[in-house]
């Protein structure tokens, strides 16, 4: 191999020893891990996961060629092994929804996708995907439209104050898309879990208080967290879940009332400024679409980014604060030109390169698409399952050949 990739393997090995997290994940962590999954569908809950695996990669072709990924254990050794450099294409995929494996997942970089195959029977499949290309916000280039000022004074924005309300509404505009019940069960999960542990609302937040692992065996600086936008009656008009790890925020999923004029590019913009006092480096914003351009995002390569974002993870943030700042959530306050807006303007300039796309220009409200869901059926999801079914539940068989 080249040095280039030597070095990254490197790294990625020695990333693992130094923060000490998966170091040694013995069986009995993994029988846990096990114990907190949420369960498959009645039909393949007797079904021994080896053989499920088995059915999958021999009658889904595309999931042969991809990474499989049994666990917390199996993932460090595969990024050890250089995962990053490996992967053709954007997916992995495993069985496994073990919470603390979809937090170290997320630790890494990857997105936490789920898809059900075989045609409605409730087998859940996860497919982590690091992107080869990745959207992500510079502050600096944030676009802010003489419209969204405008309509911002209508609404107000919180943090962590309605996330199981805000995973309603992206499957109330989305469909299930990739927000499957193993998956929405996790992540509520990890929400609920990362601010019960939390001896100060900081660790709540993506803040770990020292160096190591978390109390309860996370990953430091990882946090589920919402964003929520309400309108003057107090209504929920548009909101999204994410992951923080440090100073680096990843959207997962979002949702905006058509009722409710803006309120998609309002929350988007609000969110941004938040997250921008709150000393983040950036905003990961994952796959590239239009509405995140004409916000101003630009495109890394996978390396590139695992770079920034590595950086950025072993940083800590002041979102805690900044969120319990009523009036600080205020839109004409996180709109009002700041210092720490010059500061990520400075750094924008000084630290990015490679940008392979600028900014689009001015652009209207843009309806958000299902942002996985083209997707997961690309990764063997709804395109398999009809050819899945017909091998293993047709002709009456209530269980998996």
């Amino acid at each position: 191999p080249s040095r280039e990739a030597a070095a990254m393997s490197t790294q990625a090995a020695g990333r693992h020893s130094e923060d000490g997290v998966d170091d040694d994940v013995d069986d009995a962590e993994l029988d846990a891990d096990a114990a907190e999954e949420p369960s498959q569908g009645s039909q393949w809950a007797d079904c021994p996961r080896d053989r499920v695996h088995t059915l999958i990669v021999q009658q889904i072709p595309s999931y042969s060629s991809r990474p499989y990924i049994r666990d917390r254990r199996e993932l460090r050794q595969k990024l050890a092994d250089g995962l990053e450099r490996k992967l053709r294409g954007d997916f992995c995929w495993s069985l496994s929804f073990a919470p603390l494996f979809i937090e170290r997942l997320c630790y890494e970089g990857f997105l936490p996708i789920c898809t059900e195959i075989a045609g409605g029977t409730g087998l859940y499949v996860l497919l982590p995907k690091l992107h080869m290309r990745r959207c992500i916000l510079e502050f600096a280039n944030l676009h802010v439209g003489k419209s969204t000022r405008k309509r911002a004074g209508n609404f107000s924005l919180s943090v962590n104050t309605a996330f199981d309300r805000v995973v309603s509404g992206c499957i109330a505009q989305h469909g299930e898309d990739w927000l499957h019940p193993p998956m929405r069960s996790v992540l509520t999960t990890l929400f609920g879990r990362a601010r019960a542990r939390a001896v100060a609302p900081a660790a709540a937040l993506g803040v770990a208080e020292g160096a190591g692992a978390t109390p309860g065996g996370g990953p430091p600086h990882t946090a589920m967290a919402s964003f929520e936008l309400w309108d003057a009656s107090g209504e929920l008009v548009a909101g999204e879940i994410g992951c923080v790890n440090g100073q680096c925020y990843t959207s997962f999923s979002g949702f905006h009332s058509p009722a409710a004029s803006g309120s998609g590019t309002v929350q988007l913009v609000l969110t941004a400024r938040v997250l921008q006092r709150a000393r983040f480096a950036f905003w990961d914003l994952g796959q590239e679409f239009e509405y995140k351009t004409q916000l101003g995002a630009s495109v890394l390569g996978r390396a590139q980014f695992l770079e920034r974002f590595r950086a950025a993870r072993a940083q800590a943030n002041d979102l805690a604060a900044v969120s319990e700042d009523s009036a600080l959530l205020q839109p004409a306050e996180l709109l009002r030109p700041h210092a720490d807006q010059h500061a990520s303007a400075d750094a924008a300039g000084a630290g990015m390169t490679g940008r392979a796309r600028e900014p689009a220009g001015r652009g209207g409200e843009t309806a958000r698409p299902s942002k996985h869901q083209r997707q997961a059926r690309e990764g063997g999801g709804a395109g398999a399952a009809t050819e899945f079914a017909s091998h293993t539940l047709a002709n009456g068989q209530s269980q998996p050949a």
